[in-house]
C-alpha cells in the first residue's frame, strides 16, 4: 500500500523520482525501492514524506483516505443534511469540527 500511495502522491505533484528524492534528500533508487516495495522508510522519514507533501503518515500506510476525497465527502456530507452553507470557504479542520457536531446531533435523536 506506502509504494501505490507514494507513487500516487509523486504523480499528483507532477515530480518524478529523482525529483521527489531531491526533496527528501533521498536518491532516485531510494524512491524507486519504496514505489515498487523492495524497501520501507524509516519512521522519520516516513514522517518527513508527509510534513512535506501535505499528507498523513496513516495516509502513506493505507489507514485513512486522501485528504482531498476526506474534505469532500465531509463537505457532501454537510450539505446532504442541510445544516451547512457556505463549506467550501473552511478549512479542513473547521470541516471536521462540523462534521463532528452534525455526529453529536445524530446520536441524540
Amino acid at each position: 500500500m506506502f509504494g501505490n500511495r507514494l507513487k500516487e502522491i509523486r504523480i499528483k505533484c507532477n515530480l518524478n523520482q529523482e525529483e521527489f528524492g531531491k526533496k527528501l534528500d533521498v536518491l532516485k533508487s531510494t524512491v524507486s525501492n519504496w514505489e515498487n516495495n523492495r524497501a520501507t522508510p524509516t519512521y522519520d522519514m516516513l514522517c518527513k514524506i508527509a510534513e512535506t507533501f501535505k499528507v498523513s503518515v496513516d495516509y502513506l500506510l493505507g489507514n485513512e483516505i486522501d485528504g482531498l476525497e476526506e474534505i469532500e465527502q465531509i463537505k457532501r456530507l454537510l450539505k446532504q443534511y442541510g445544516l451547512m452553507t457556505g463549506v467550501d470557504d473552511l478549512t479542513k479542520e473547521e470541516l471536521e469540527k462540523a462534521l463532528k457536531i452534525v455526529e453529536m446531533m445524530r446520536e441524540n435523536k
